[in-house]
């Protein structure tokens, strides 16, 4: 419990970075997470929104009636702690905006968010102001899988939180994929939009830039960790570099009935994982399922 809570009120340091709604389009974090100015334009008053009301998910000093309630568990109610995927870790949490149980709102932590390992952020930062290896230091993914931004991305899947469906304009804030060719070469590759390298080829897509971005929680909370980090380590956490941008418009994986996500993908190389029974963990319980148009 002591680590949940202290994630949240970690989190807090990242809200507070865009608290006041007024993103600078025109910054390197911007740029890189959100997409170029001119391209998501259409999306800039409803990010500004979005980030304002995020830094309200904090605790006030005195209660109110009608304050949002949110339902905390780590008892796995979906069964997902072990669910795995190839190159990838075992989940750090998955949301619900209804939880079968008390009907609020909910995240659920797993193991790998609480265990020693998983290191809070105010410790990565400490390090990193000392560390001289300037690829490593500024590097997002270093300060990617700390419990504070597990907060954020976790978050961004509750719709009174992204201002979605009933409790604003927005689209449910879900987790998208999309395929690109490495730069180095071979063939097109199918993956989520998570993390650094990701997040960044999702944002390079020219068309309808900005409605994708709004619809991966990934990229808001990479944005909003890489603007507040700037500010921890004296420069922009530019690594990793990527000149790859996506083949395809950002999509949806197929969701399965046992919640699992298969990949959705027609070439050889993902055809193979596919039939290894390879699985990626979809941390959304509310992500639209088998069929579902990204509009």
């Amino acid at each position: 419990a002591n680590q949940i809570y202290s994630g949240w009120q970690q989190s807090w340091k990242i809200m507070e970075a865009s608290r006041n709604g007024d993103i600078d389009f025109s910054s390197a974090a911007a740029l890189e997470f959100l997409g170029a100015s001119g391209l998501n334009k259409d999306q800039h008053d409803a990010m500004n929104k979005l980030f304002k009301n995020l830094n309200t998910i904090q605790p006030r000093y005195i209660p109110q009636l009608f304050d949002w309630r949110l339902h905390v568990r780590c008892d796995d109610p979906k069964g997902k702690w072990t669910c795995n995927a190839p190159g990838q870790k075992t989940m750090y949490a998955y949301a619900s905006n209804r939880d079968a149980d008390s009907g609020l709102a909910r995240i659920n932590f797993c193991p790998k968010y609480i265990e020693p390992q998983t290191s809070t952020l105010p410790t990565i930062i400490k390090w990193m102001k000392k560390e001289t290896d300037k690829g490593f230091k500024f590097d997002i993914d270093q300060y990617h899988d700390s419990r504070a931004h597990v907060w954020i991305h976790e978050l961004l899947h509750i719709d009174w939180v992204s201002q979605a469906k009933s409790y604003g304009s927005n689209q449910h804030v879900t987790d998208l994929s999309i395929n690109f060719v490495p730069s180095s070469g071979g063939v097109e590759r199918e993956t989520r939009a998570y993390a650094g390298r990701n997040t960044k080829i999702l944002a390079r897509w020219p068309e309808n830039t900005g409605k994708y971005i709004m619809l991966n929680a990934d990229n808001l909370a990479t944005y909003a960790l890489a603007h507040y980090i700037q500010g921890q380590i004296d420069g922009y956490p530019v690594y990793p570099l990527v000149n790859e941008e996506p083949s395809d418009a950002p999509h949806l994986f197929v969701v399965k009935d046992d919640g699992k996500v298969q990949l959705n993908v027609d070439h050889a190389e993902a055809k193979d994982w596919v039939e290894a029974g390879a699985v990626w963990c979809d941390d959304d319980e509310d992500q639209p399922k088998e069929g579902t148009v990204v509009k």
